[in-house]
């Protein structure tokens, strides 16, 4: 069910923000409403009201992949039509890449989902949950996405003036508060150290985003339509692991629990051992074991080189991407 604040609210799962709401207010209730309302899924109508110029509505695709819940406005009906295809062929690549990257995400957002059924804790989480003693962290234009990912959506000059036509975007640079702990660019690799103010500048087919070193995200190895048509007898570890020389966040468990289904639990722990070695553990914690393989990407940094891997203390291979291409923007977790 989709409600939108109306009287016993509580009792649907799912919340929408509400009819005609702008790009930079849609972010900012999204992210509060995980804080002072307890909704962890809301969403917004993707792609505004009216059919904004592409900029604009790529703007919106970044935002809406990157939250609780993504759903397009009005389909073909007016006063937006908000179909990716009737946008120019560059357009179209670019939605795409950000669509099959939202359907890889299937295992996190489901994992997540039962997590936020025992916990209450949202998907999209304002920094202040974590680093509450950072007046910064009180931020809702970022927030933090499935306790893994910093991400600071673009949102300038998206008006939604009165008019049917939205007015055009232009942002293409803003501040971003870096949380303390280091955080790796999720399209060029570079490491930033937090606690920091930093201005980041993208193109339009980009969307600010940095991986917290120390985390693991979990990737479906293709993208598929439906959840329910993905094959989950593989997935993708995608881990970004912590500097020889930092100590672990205490604001994030050094392991967490990957739930999959009822019977289909296990634990993923990731720790620094020494200054060359990175254990990365994938413990069953079901009544139930499940056999499933798993493909591990480690994301080192600039001018590191893997030497050799194991997997159970018997010798692994190891093949190494490249960075990514421009040809693969809309995709952080690709590479060649």
């Amino acid at each position: 069910a989709l409600q939108a604040g109306v009287p016993a609210h509580h009792r649907f799962p799912i919340w929408w923000l509400g009819d005609g709401v702008p790009l930079e207010s849609s972010i900012a209730r999204m992210v509060d409403e995980g804080l002072h309302s307890f909704r962890p899924f809301v969403h917004p109508d993707c792609g505004g009201n009216g059919i904004p110029p592409s900029p604009t509505f790529l703007r919106w695709v970044q935002h809406c992949v990157f939250a609780p819940v993504i759903r397009f406005h009005a389909g073909d009906l007016p006063p937006g039509n908000h179909r990716f295809w009737i946008y120019d062929d560059s357009t179209q690549a670019t939605v795409r890449g950000y669509l099959q990257l939202r359907a890889r995400l299937a295992p996190a957002l489901v994992a997540a989902g039962r997590a936020v059924s025992a916990s209450g804790f949202p998907l999209v989480a304002r920094c202040d949950f974590f680093w509450p003693d950072h007046p910064p962290a009180r931020s809702n234009m970022q927030y933090m996405f499935l306790n893994s990912t910093l991400v600071a959506p673009f949102y300038g000059n998206d008006t939604q003036p009165s008019s049917p036509e939205p007015g055009n975007m232009t942002q293409v640079s803003r501040a971003v508060w870096i949380p303390p702990g280091d955080w790796q660019d999720a399209w060029n690799g570079t490491v930033i150290r937090g606690p920091r103010r930093a201005t980041v500048t993208l193109g339009f087919g980009q969307i600010p985003l940095w991986h917290r070193l120390g985390s693991v995200v979990v990737l479906a190895v293709e993208p598929r339509l439906r959840v329910s048509g993905q094959n989950w007898s593989e997935l993708v570890l995608e881990v970004f692991p912590a500097g020889s020389s930092r100590a672990a966040d205490p604001a994030f468990p050094q392991h967490h629990l990957l739930a999959l289904g009822d019977e289909d639990v296990a634990e993923v722990g990731l720790r620094r051992s020494g200054k060359h070695l990175i254990a990365l553990t994938v413990t069953p914690a079901s009544a139930q074991k499940v056999t499933r393989g798993w493909v591990l990407r480690f994301h080192l940094r600039r001018g590191q080189q893997p030497v050799a891997a194991t997997v159970d203390g018997e010798p692994a291979g190891l093949h190494v991407l490249e960075p990514l291409r421009a040809e693969d923007a809309g995709r952080p977790a690709s590479g060649r």
